[in-house]
């Protein structure tokens, strides 16, 4: 994964971008974002995609995540 965030109250992502190098992968590469136990959460303008695109995994992986209202 290129970015892990975990165990948080209130994160806000803005302008944040992953970009892998799509000529040389490697094969542990996985998801741009994981969210773990995140609360309040608040993602604009996020650009990247996860980094192995075969295996379909998802660019952003949210688990037990809530979003701010």
């Amino acid at each position: 994964h290129a970015l892990v965030f975990q165990g948080i109250d209130g994160l806000t992502l803005r302008g944040v971008e992953v970009d892998w190098d799509r000529e040389t992968p490697e094969p542990r590469w996985e998801s741009a974002l994981v969210l773990r136990d995140v609360s309040n959460l608040v993602v604009q303008e996020f650009h990247g995609q996860a980094g192995r695109i075969e295996d379909q995994l998802p660019a952003i992986l949210k688990q037990n995540v809530t979003n701010r209202h």
